[in-house]
């Protein structure tokens, strides 16, 4: 999966171990909101089936 952000959130723990807080902040914005993303798109598929009655 390339959406996976291990490597965003591997850089940003880098960053910040080295002192350079704000980009380490950006690049675990960055892999929690893609984690974010990708949660919601693989749940939200079945919530709007159950709603309608597909499931």
């Amino acid at each position: 999966m390339p959406l996976v952000p291990g490597i965003a959130f591997t850089t940003s723990i880098r960053d910040i171990y080295n002192g350079d807080y704000l980009s380490g902040t950006i690049h675990l914005l960055d892999a929690l909101i893609t984690a974010v993303c990708v949660a919601v798109g693989a749940c939200l598929p079945f919530v709007v089936m159950k709603y309608i009655g597909g499931l």
